[in-house]
């Protein structure tokens, strides 16, 4: 069945006739009836901001910002479940140190792009499979192309060119991509997202030296120099250097402290600050100005180390109780009694004066033994014959 397409391919078409790449339609040839995902990339399918597959890979792209030439892409075309998109098998895999069929990544500084040259001549290729390209850096996908072979003029002209690369079976594809530096380092420390312990905070030990267009091709880059485009360059290698890493919890110093606040443990410590080698709290003491162990601002007598309240005596005066009775000597009537005998005016042993309670047996004393001893009656005589004296 063929592929419910917008006719897209006008462009596909001058660039495969201006190559000398179109050929009349064989007999019998068939369409391919691959129905595929989409295309992955910062304008197509919500892909990696930074990554962009260039013309004639799609039909056009915006332009770059900031490109990074240091990468060594690698460039891994697979054959895919439709469906699922599981890797069915690889058929090609290119990199910047080897060529495979002739082909490797290569940079090309001045125009600010990465490039290798599919030449599907040499692979068997099926027009009722799916194929994805696949661009990665150390391993980490930046996106994808699913490519849809075609061996007619019919079969090109029906490629959505917003879904699909069209391939024709047997030419050469120029398989463009431009990184730019926020795809890798997006807090641009000079260290790759995925190398990075904080990968939105810069921490790194700084950017390398851009080997740019200006920059003379080092010794041993591509030495037989045998690539059509002498723009292009294939050197140049990831940022060195080290991030600090002080509690080696693969969490860098410079982000340790993102996201962390920090609270009084109780209420004698103050809030503190996080300490950006291992993210903790510190946990300041507050004030204790009479040394107790208890802080200023929970002390009810700050300026009193025997008390930390004002309890029975107040602050400055101990809450003694001498004779064991239970109540504070500042307080206690008898502070040597434990019985408080002969009441309140007078204590065992105290010569002082105590009441029985009655008021004509004169004033008591308190006597040695503890008991109250009456005194002497007083005179209650009117010296009136007539009356009866109390």
């Amino acid at each position: 069945m063929l592929r419910n397409a917008r006719l897209l391919a006008l462009p596909v078409v001058v660039y495969l006739l201006a190559s000398g790449c179109v050929e009349d339609e064989p007999q019998g040839g068939a369409p391919s009836a691959v129905v595929s995902p989409l295309i992955s990339d910062e304008a197509h399918g919500g892909g990696r901001a930074g990554f962009a597959f260039l013309p004639p890979v799609v039909l056009s792209a915006g332009p770059g910002h900031g490109f990074e030439p240091r990468l060594k892409p690698v460039v891994r075309i697979d054959r895919v479940d439709p469906v699922t998109g599981q890797v069915l098998g690889t058929v090609v895999t290119y990199d910047a140190e080897r060529r495979v069929h002739g082909s490797k990544v290569r940079r090309n500084a001045r125009r600010g792009f990465y490039v290798v040259r599919w030449r599907t001549r040499d692979f068997d290729l099926s027009s009722t499979s799916t194929y994805r390209i696949r661009v990665l850096v150390e391993g980490q996908e930046l996106g994808f192309a699913d490519v849809d072979v075609v061996r007619t003029l019919r079969e090109l002209v029906r490629v959505n060119r917003a879904l699909f690369v069209p391939v024709w079976d047997g030419l050469t594809l120029p398989i463009r991509f431009r990184i730019d530096s926020r795809a890798v380092d997006r807090d641009g420390d000079g260290v790759w997202d995925w190398r990075d312990n904080c990968p939105d905070t810069p921490n790194g030990p700084g950017p390398a030296p851009d080997p740019g267009p200006s920059s003379p091709t080092p010794r041993g880059c591509d030495p037989d120099g045998d690539e059509c485009d002498p723009d292009e360059e294939d050197c140049g290698g990831a940022p060195g250097g080290s991030q600090l890493d002080t509690d080696h919890d693969g969490r860098g110093d410079a982000c340790e402290c993102d996201g962390v606040t920090c609270v009084a443990v109780d209420g004698c410590h103050g809030a503190g600050t996080c300490d950006s080698r291992t993210g903790a709290c510190s946990a300041p003491a507050l004030p204790d100005g009479d040394g107790d162990g208890l802080c200023d601002a929970l002390d009810g007598c700050p300026a009193d180390p025997g008390k930390t309240g004002p309890g029975v005596c107040g602050c400055g005066q101990a809450d003694g109780d001498g004779d064991g009775d239970g109540e504070a000597d500042c307080v206690d009537p008898c502070p040597t009694d434990p019985e408080d005998r002969c009441g309140t005016a007078g204590c065992l042993g105290d010569p002082g004066s105590c009441s029985d309670g009655d008021a004509c047996n004169g004033v008591e004393t308190c006597s040695a033994s503890g008991a109250c001893v009456a005194g002497t009656a007083p005179v209650v005589d009117d010296g009136n014959a007539c009356t009866v004296d109390a």
